[in-house]
C-alpha cells in the first residue's frame, strides 16, 4: 500500500436477518446473496459472449474478460439500483475474500501445469524467444512510458505508476497461451511445444522481475536498501519448507495411490491446505500472498496422476466459482466514466508499443534461427 492511500470505513448494524423480496427496500441486506447473484450474472454474460464470439474464433478468456467488464460500473453497474445491490459494502468484503482465494488457487494451478522438465530440456530457441519477448518490450515500453507521461501531461500522482504499468503491459500470461493452444489443439505439436516452453520462460522472468520490483518499491517507500536483501533472504525458509516438506508429502501421496486411480479426497484436502498455508506463511513473512502458491505449484511433482486429480477436483471449483468472483472483482474496479481521455490514450499507446515490440522481437529472433516464417505468427 502506498503512503498516500486511504482506507474507507463502513459501519453497519448486524442485527437479525430479514426475508425480503429480491432488490426490495432491503437490497444488499444479506451479505452473501449479492455474491451469488454476481457469480450467476457474470457466468451468464460470459456464456453469452462466448456464444456470440464463437464464429469469430475468439478464445474463452476473451469472453471471461468481457463478462467482467459488462457487470462493471461502466455498464450494468452504472445503473444505480443494480450497483447498490450488487456492490453493497458488506457483500464486497466477502467478494474480496473469494477473489483472493481465486487468485491463490489459479496461480497454483497455472504454475503446477508448468512442466519444469520442459523448461530444462527446451532448446536455445525457446530460451532466446522467451527472454526476448519479455526484455525487449519491457525496456522499450518503460522508456516510452517515461516520455509519453510528459507528453500527455499526466497527473503527478500517476507518474509513479507508469513504470509499473509498463512492466505489467509487457508481461505475457502463461495461462492465456496454454488456453489458446489447448483450444486450438496445438499442445502436442512442434509449434505448440515451442510456444509453450517460450511462454514458460517468459513467465518465469516476468514473475521474478515483478516480485523484485515489488520488494524494491516497498523498501524505498517504507524501509532502507538493506531491507531489499533481507526481503530476498526471508524467502528462503518458505521455499525450503515447500521443497523439503510439502513436495515429499505430495510424492508420498502419489506412491500411496494405485496406478490409474485418482487421489483420495483426503489427499486433495491436504494439498488444498498446503496451498492456503503457503500463502499465509508468505503473507506473515512480509511477502505477497501469491509467492507461496507460485513456488508450491512449481515444486509439485510431475505426476500426471496427481495433476489430473488436482485439476478435476480443485480446478472445477476454481473455474465455476472462484474465477467468476475474480471477474466480478476486476469488473467492479473498471469505471470508464471517471477515466480521462488522455489517460486512456496513454494506456492504449503503451499497449500498442508493447505489442509491436514483442512481435518484432519474436520475428527477429525466429529469423536469426532460420525458423519458417509461417510459424512466427
Amino acid at each position: 500500500m502506498s503512503q498516500n492511500s486511504t482506507t474507507e470505513l463502513v459501519c453497519e448494524t448486524f442485527d437479525a436477518y430479514k426475508i425480503t423480496r429480491f432488490m426490495h427496500e432491503d437490497e444488499g441486506y444479506f451479505s452473501f446473496s449479492p455474491v451469488i447473484v454476481q457469480i450467476g450474472l457474470v457466468t451468464l454474460l460470459k456464456t453469452i459472449f462466448q456464444f456470440l464470439l464463437m464464429p469469430f474464433g475468439q478464445q474463452r478468456f476473451v469472453s471471461e474478460i468481457l463478462g467482467g467488464i459488462a457487470i462493471s460500473p461502466s455498464f450494468l453497474g452504472h445503473i444505480g439500483r443494480i450497483n447498490k445491490y450488487l456492490f453493497a459494502p458488506r457483500s464486497v468484503l466477502i467478494l474480496d475474500t473469494f477473489e483472493v482465494l481465486g487468485l491463490i488457487f489459479v496461480l497454483f494451478l497455472v504454475s503446477m501445469r508448468m512442466d519444469m522438465d520442459v523448461v530444462r530440456k527446451c532448446g536455445k530457441l525457446s530460451v532466446v524467444i522467451g527472454l526476448a519477448s519479455f526484455v525487449v518490450p519491457t525496456v522499450i515500453t518503460t522508456v516510452m512510458a517515461s516520455y509519453l507521461s510528459g507528453f500527455f501531461k499526466l497527473d503527478q500522482d500517476l507518474h509513479k505508476e507508469v513504470y509499473v504499468m509498463a512492466v505489467l503491459i509487457s508481461t505475457s500470461s502463461f495461462q492465456v497461451v496454454f488456453s489458446i493452444l489447448e483450444d486450438l489443439k496445438l499442445l502436442n505439436s512442434e509449434l505448440g511445444r515451442l510456444a509453450l516452453s517460450s511462454s514458460m520462460i517468459s513467465g518465469l522472468f516476468s514473475w521474478s522481475f515483478s516480485v523484485f520490483l515489488a520488494d524494491v518499491n516497498e523498501a524505498t517507500s517504507f524501509g532502507s536498501k538493506k531491507s531489499i536483501m533481507l526481503a530476498q533472504i526471508s524467502r528462503i525458509p518458505l521455499v525450503m519448507v515447500i521443497v523439503f516438506t510439502f513436495r515429499p508429502m505430495m510424492s508420498w501421496m502419489v506412491r500411496q495411490t494405485p496406478e490409474g486411480q485418482p487421489l483420495k479426497q483426503s489427499y486433495i484436502l491436504i494439498i488444498s491446505t498446503m496451498v492456503l498455508l503457503s500463502g499465509f506463511f508468505g503473507e506473515i513473512n512480509g511477502h505477497h500472498y501469491l509467492f507461496g502458491p507460485l513456488i508450491l505449484g512449481l515444486a509439485t511433482p510431475n505426476s500426471p496422476q496427481l495433476k489430473s486429480s488436482l485439476m478435476e477436483k480443485i480446478g472445477t471449483f476454481v473455474d465455476s466459482f472462484l474465477v467468476p468472483c475474480f471477474l466480478v472483482g476486476v469488473g467492479r474496479r473498471i469505471n470508464l466514466f471517471i477515466t480521462t481521455f488522455k489517460l486512456l490514450a496513454f494506456v492504449q499507446a503503451l499497449i500498442f508499443i508493447s505489442t509491436l515490440t514483442k512481435l518484432a522481437a519474436i520475428i527477429v529472433t525466429s529469423l536469426y534461427y532460420k525458423m519458417p516464417f509461417r510459424f512466427m505468427f
